[in-house]
């Protein structure tokens, strides 16, 4: 589980930017779910490159397996 972590922060740099302020995360350590709100993977390299890599691949994924179950039926 995560949260505001590396990859829904790169997912919400692909979506909306705008929203993202990664300059808001501390200097001078590690940013906590208490103290931050991130639980995960320090989103400090988050790019929208990477959020639109991650949904191909889950589309991919997603189209494999629905095609299979339609098969399947």
């Amino acid at each position: 589980s995560n949260h505001a972590a590396l990859e829904e922060t790169s997912f919400q740099l692909l979506f909306d930017g705008d929203l993202v302020d990664l300059e808001a995360l501390p200097r001078d350590r590690v940013a906590t779910l208490d103290d931050d709100g991130v639980w995960g993977t320090d989103p400090r390299g988050a790019t929208a490159e990477l959020g639109q890599r991650m949904l191909a691949l889950f589309t991919a994924r997603c189209e494999a397996r629905i095609s299979s179950l339609l098969k399947a039926n």
